[in-house]
């Protein structure tokens, strides 16, 4: 009977500790985390820079299969600016390499597969959280806002002949078609001919397709409801009734805008881009050049 006392003693005091154990690692990595958040924002001079971060671990991410689709996904940054940004940046390399060994040599040391996930996500939440961008962008943020927010039906007080009394007439709100979810959706789904549209490169193969998308894209922009659309606009010649109010200028889009133009002008570069882009370059020279430096 003591023996056996003794043994269930031992089995439970285990328990407990490994318990214990377990709550102190769990505490010690999170304070080991926020320790390595602090050291990387430190390392980040600017908002740019953390952009360049930000779009370089996302691209890493997604090619090694590390995060949830779904994060990356929600991350705010479409996969036309982080893609290939692990091989792009070269003017920022040292300070990118700096910032991605702080990272990288805490990661190194988690041996288990799911911290390392969480880890990673909280790096990257944390980064764009207190830099402000991506998903958590000032012009973002305020433009989900608008579209969250239900508008006030739209009364108007008409008198009747012959009666003396108050017709209200409710204006109902027209439905938004193209909000920047489905933009995404759109890009995703014509992502193979997107680079053509860019790049003026003719595709006789996927000539009805390429017409849908800028139709799309174009009533996209019209709508105002999609930061992505408004760029993509920029690279075609629109038909009427679309070229009397589009492209828009570069001096009149908003942050997230101005981001996603500056990686496609950065990451189309070197394969050129079309005639209608090189006209639309020309009346917006100087605002262009400012996003390229």
């Amino acid at each position: 009977m003591g023996f056996m006392s003794n043994l269930l003693a031992c089995i439970w005091v285990t328990k407990e500790e490994r318990q214990f154990n377990a709550q102190v690692r769990k505490d010690g990595l999170e304070i080991a985390l926020n320790r390595c958040i602090d050291e990387i924002n430190k390392k980040i001079p600017s908002k740019e820079l953390a952009i360049k971060f930000v779009l370089q671990e996302l691209d890493f991410a997604e090619k090694e299969e590390i995060l949830p689709p779904d994060f990356i996904l929600n991350s705010g940054f479409h996969k036309l600016e982080y893609q290939n940004a692990s091989d792009r940046f070269k003017e920022s390399e040292i300070e990118l390499l700096q910032i991605q060994t702080i990272s990288d040599n805490f990661l190194r040391n988690i041996k288990n597969q799911k911290e390392i996930i969480e880890s990673l996500t909280t790096i990257i939440e944390e980064t764009m959280y207190q830099w402000e961008i991506g998903k958590y962008s000032p012009a973002r943020a305020e433009k989900e806002k608008i579209v969250e927010e239900t508008p006030q039906p739209k009364i108007e007080k008409k008198e009747q002949e012959d009666k003396n009394i108050i017709i209200e007439e409710i204006e109902e709100p027209k439905p938004i078609q193209y909000d920047s979810n489905r933009v995404n959706h759109l890009m995703e789904e014509y992502s193979d001919i997107i680079g053509d549209i860019i790049t003026g490169t003719p595709n006789p193969k996927e000539e009805s397709r390429i017409e849908e998308f800028k139709e799309h894209i174009s009533l996209a922009t019209i709508e105002g409801h999609s930061d992505h659309a408004v760029v993509l606009s920029c690279f075609y010649e629109h038909k009427e009734p679309y070229n009397r109010q589009l492209p828009i200028q570069v001096s009149d889009m908003n942050e997230v805008s101005l981001n996603f133009f500056r990686s496609i002008l950065k990451g189309f570069a070197k394969q050129g881009f079309s005639e209608p882009f090189l006209i639309y370059m020309k009346d917006n020279r100087e605002e262009i050049y400012q996003l390229t430096q």
